[in-house]
């Protein structure tokens, strides 16, 4: 078996013939070996540059201070890609976003419709329910989710034609 010096050697003394192309390809198998078929799915649902509401739901706290997540991640992505475990859309998001293929930004007003249904789901209304404090509501945090520039090169990479 390599020792973890050959290995990072390896890396270095490829990384020094290898073209910019070269090296972006490699980092988009390296993560497209990392996802499962149902991150794949929301991948392409956010591919045509639509956005999806998401929550956070935060226990209350002080003032000024944020309370712990009780839900984060929560979205109807799971919904419109039509995943196989919709029950993972809070796992499956927050890795998205550690891979840096999706980004959040701030609430969409045009979206209205689909924040209220998402309020609506018992995952997030349990999260609410748990994470209030007698009259204190739990605080929530409205989102958008979408591809970023990197899950758009992404995309656009996994989605060329095999050459022959």
């Amino acid at each position: 078996a390599p020792t973890l010096s050959s290995k990072m050697r390896e890396l270095l003394d490829r990384a020094l013939d290898q073209s910019s192309r070269g090296s972006q390809t490699e980092l988009f198998h390296h993560i497209l070996d990392q996802l499962v078929a149902d991150e794949a799915r929301i991948i392409g649902a956010l591919s045509d540059g639509s956005a999806s509401p998401l929550v956070n739901v935060h226990a209350w706290a002080r003032p000024r201070v944020p309370g712990r997540a009780v839900l984060e991640n929560a979205s109807l992505i799971g919904r419109s890609a039509n995943l196989g475990l919709p029950a993972m859309v809070p796992t499956y998001v927050g890795h998205l976003l550690s891979l840096g293929l999706l980004e959040t930004g701030p609430e969409d007003p045009d979206l209205k419709l689909e924040y209220e249904v998402l309020m609506a789901e018992s995952m997030v209304l349990q999260a609410i329910k748990s994470a209030s404090l007698g009259p204190l509501t739990a605080k929530v945090d409205k989102l958008t989710l979408r591809l970023s520039g990197l899950g758009q090169s992404f995309w656009a990479a996994t989605m060329q034609p095999e050459s022959p």
